[in-house]
């Protein structure tokens, strides 16, 4: 009885937690983050699409996109914004993948 009620009690509840994780923003990710850039003065125009420097983090916001830098004021308003993101300024999983495949230690036999 108490398992089924608890059961219940989750179902109804589920709903209102997808909510609360699902992001409001309407547009694409990079347009948002764009938006962002032009109404903050404060921005850094040097951030380049290439490299993090100090402070800033690199992100993807889908598999196979290039990693954009990011400063820490703007992943907290991308954190509040609920859109998803992956963090690869430490370890960019795809990078270390692609390395692997050109330098021949992917795949193959296993001697």
């Amino acid at each position: 009885m108490i398992f089924q009620t608890l059961i219940s009690a989750l179902a109804l509840s589920t709903p209102l937690l997808v909510d609360a994780c699902q992001s409001t923003v309407t547009k694409p990710p990079l347009l948002w983050l764009a938006d962002l850039r032009s109404g903050n003065t404060d921005a850094d125009s040097s951030v380049t699409l290439s490299k993090a420097g100090p402070g800033l983090r690199l992100i993807r916001f889908e598999q196979g996109a290039v990693p954009i830098p990011i400063t820490p004021e703007e992943k907290l308003e991308l954190e509040k914004s609920g859109l998803r993101y992956f963090d690869v300024t430490e370890d960019d999983l795809e990078a270390v993948l692609a390395q692997k495949i050109s330098n021949g230690q992917y795949g193959g036999s296993r001697a």
